[in-house]
């Protein structure tokens, strides 16, 4: 789930160029704002923050668990999803 970003400057492919053609303008699928973090998380197809991935209901942070669970766009915690 964690990726990370090359510096698109030194002309190298970045593992996420590959993945998503991924350039400078990348935005956060939480709070909206600008990926300029070297790692960043890739959830539903949509990439996070690290500290903006969280269940929706508990508000978890979800950038260490293994798994995250989706539904109607919206991101869950296991305990949360099965509710």
């Amino acid at each position: 789930m964690l990726k990370e970003r090359d510096s698109l400057d030194r002309g190298i492919p970045s593992p996420c160029s590959s993945l998503g053609g991924l350039g400078p303008d990348v935005n956060c699928a939480g709070c909206g704002g600008r990926i300029h973090d070297r790692f960043y998380l890739l959830a539903v197809d949509r990439q996070w923050h690290a500290g903006c991935l969280k269940c929706c209901e508990c508000k978890l942070p979800l950038d260490s668990e293994l798994t995250c669970f989706a539904r109607d766009g919206n991101i869950y915690c296991k305990e949360d999803y099965y509710r």
